[in-house]
């Protein structure tokens, strides 16, 4: 059995061991790369700053500081601990990145009256944005994500995509036939799938223990 992940080998550690012990072959490649984008300097009026992902927050950091007086916020527990490894505090994380809706709306009661900063990529889809009105926030873009498409030698049994942009293209070259199983981390990626007619199921949680699980499911 075939397991295809889109993220790079170093982010699946955990799962080739599970699938080298299990009988299982994995294909872990991410089939999208980024790059940084000048952007100027933050006009410092924010209060908050909203990390949307781990990359989000190192290319905003490579251009730009994060000031004492600034408050930092983010989607969820893999950008924290990735934001508090460089020595910053996090006062605000989403308890579920999977529904970026529920975590738009617990930011807004918790941001109150404040002005947030979002540093984004260039394809955010900008769910938290989207709650909040337009005089309380600013964005700029620090990076844009680009297609790297190949079209894969084999064809996967179970295809496990991490994001809507390793969904895309996947799709701009390789098909996703009825008896392959689908899978993906949260419900942004559900929506583009369902977009295509494809059916997927959400991991329990957005990281490499919700691919454990899922395996595990499958192989019952």
């Amino acid at each position: 059995m075939l397991v295809f992940y889109s993220r790079e080998p170093e982010k699946a550690r955990q799962i080739q061991a599970y699938c080298a012990e299990n009988g299982l072959q994995l294909l872990s490649q991410s089939l999208v790369q980024f790059q940084s984008v000048p952007f100027q300097p933050d006009r410092h009026d924010a209060e908050v700053i909203f990390f949307t992902s781990p990359r989000s927050f190192d290319f905003f950091r490579a251009q730009e500081i994060i000031h004492e007086h600034q408050t930092i916020a983010c989607i969820g527990l893999g950008t924290k601990t990735h934001i508090q490894s460089h020595g910053f505090q996090v006062s605000f994380f989403g308890v579920d990145s999977s529904h970026p809706a529920e975590v738009a709306e617990d930011f807004k009661r918790w941001l109150g009256a404040r002005k947030v900063l979002f540093p984004i990529s260039d394809i955010s889809n900008r769910s938290v944005q989207k709650v909040l009105g337009d005089e309380q926030y600013h964005e700029i873009v620090v990076y844009k994500t680009m297609a790297k498409s190949v079209e894969l030698a084999s064809t996967p049994d179970i295809l496990i995509f991490s994001s809507p942009s390793n969904a895309a293209a996947y799709l701009e070259k390789n098909q996703i036939h009825p008896h392959q199983k689908v899978a993906c981390f949260g419900r942004t990626t559900e929506l583009f799938l369902q977009s295509r007619n494809i059916e997927a199921d959400v991991l329990k949680s957005p990281d490499e223990f919700g691919v454990l699980d899922y395996l595990g499911e499958m192989l019952k």
